[in-house]
């Protein structure tokens, strides 16, 4: 989970983004609906576009993400 953990701050948009190892795609996507909500991602095999299964370790997997912000 991704939060954003300072007072009257919110998280607005996270943008997809490929893993280092260009392996994998994540795409980011809100937990709940409202405002200050934690974001999960979904992790996809770039070469087929499968959701990869929760067997996978994907702990050696390194992605930098960027989206925009904002203040309530």
């Amino acid at each position: 989970m991704i939060t954003y953990p300072p007072f009257q701050n919110y998280i607005d948009v996270i943008f997809p983004a490929m893993t280092l190892s260009g392996t994998y795609i994540v795409y980011p996507y809100p937990a709940a609906v409202g405002p200050r909500q934690a974001w999960a991602l979904k992790w996809v095999t770039a070469s087929t576009g499968a959701e990869v299964s929760a067997a996978v370790d994907l702990s050696a997997e390194k992605v930098q993400l960027g989206g925009f912000g904002g203040v309530y």
